[in-house]
């Protein structure tokens, strides 16, 4: 038994004192040890008597309160570490992956793309029709790191192709580059993907939902060619045709334990102002439609592809000129 007290003792935190440790002592000397015979009428004992009471149950939380507040934190580090490594598994999928195309490249939102997002977003009429707000460039630096690293959001900085695209093709040990092949002058604009709940029953996913237990989720896209001299150009059909490419491609990790819950993707949508014919038009030639003929509240057409399937991707890619598609490795040199 001695042993054991021994090893007990050995192993409890120098702050975790117990009951024992602390009521115990304090009884030797109380004056309830010395019995109160004559002295509870008496108002000096009577204090007396009431701050050693006051300060031993002060003493006692204070004691239990370190125990509990150490295990607190000890259960916050374990959330926080498990919340990383959901993170980790999830949108930051494409952390160190570029998507290169004939046309257009895809990489990663890095910091040092930041100061030139913010100063496209300045321009008005980008503002009007990406419905965004001016940010501080402090604001765009909070939010590049959410779309980076939410589990719910996945994006790309478009950016013109390297003009040694054709070896990349055809080089088995290429890369690409940060801040050279991403360098502000080749950036051109931005591509989004949220996932959020599919809470609407016409809207299903097939034969895929007969997998009972899976959550329905639903992918909403969000493209921009912020600079106008690359406008009308081909570059956006290219960035969302690449960027369902991927997506189709890695369906299964893109929505892999989706807040911790497995999931499937339904199909994706694209809400655009019905007053934007021009973007209308590039995702009705991909296979979307309108999920109703009138525009929602803030004059929006909500467009949807339910088809994800990777043969019909291929020939889209095949009907553009876009064969080819290829993902790199992203490094910082």
């Amino acid at each position: 038994m001695e042993n054991e007290k021994e090893e007990l003792t050995a192993t409890r935190a120098p702050n975790s004192a117990t009951l024992e440790d602390i009521v115990v002592p304090a009884l030797c000397w109380s004056p309830l040890a010395e019995g109160l015979e004559g002295t509870v009428g008496e108002a000096e004992e009577l204090v007396e008597l009431l701050v050693w009471l006051v300060g031993a149950a002060t003493t006692l939380w204070l004691a239990l309160w370190a125990d509990v507040d150490e295990t607190s934190m000890n259960i916050a580090t374990r959330r926080r570490a498990k919340r990383k490594a959901f993170d980790n598994r999830n949108m930051l999928l494409n952390a160190s992956t570029a998507l290169l195309s004939p046309k257009i490249l895809l990489v990663p939102y890095e910091p040092h793309h930041v100061l030139t997002y913010n100063s496209w977003m300045q321009d008005e009429e980008i503002r009007e029709a990406t419905a965004s707000e001016r940010l501080t460039l402090g604001q765009e630096y909070q939010m590049q790191r959410s779309w980076r690293n939410d589990a719910d959001k996945l994006t790309f900085i478009l950016c013109l192709p390297p003009a040694t695209t054709r070896d990349l093709f055809t080089n088995p040990e290429a890369t690409i580059i940060a801040q050279q092949d991403d360098a502000p002058q080749q950036m051109i604009g931005d591509i989004n993907l949220f996932l959020s709940e599919d809470s609407d029953s016409e809207y299903g996913c097939g034969s895929e939902c007969m997998h009972t237990g899976k959550r329905r989720l639903v992918g909403e896209l969000e493209v921009m060619i912020a600079r106008k001299e690359y406008q009308e150009q081909g570059f956006g059909r290219a960035a969302v045709l690449l960027f369902l490419w991927y997506i189709v491609m890695r369906k299964d990790e893109v929505v892999a334990a989706y807040e911790g819950q497995e999931s499937v993707l339904t199909y994706m949508s694209v809400k655009i102002h019905q007053g934007n014919e021009r973007s209308i038009g590039l995702f009705r030639s991909l296979g979307f439609k309108k999920k109703l003929e009138t525009p929602n509240y803030f004059g929006e057409f909500e467009l949807v592809l339910k088809d994800l399937d990777v043969v019909r991707m291929f020939g889209l890619l095949k009907t553009y000129g876009l064969e080819g598609c290829k993902g790199l490795p992203y490094e910082y040199k």
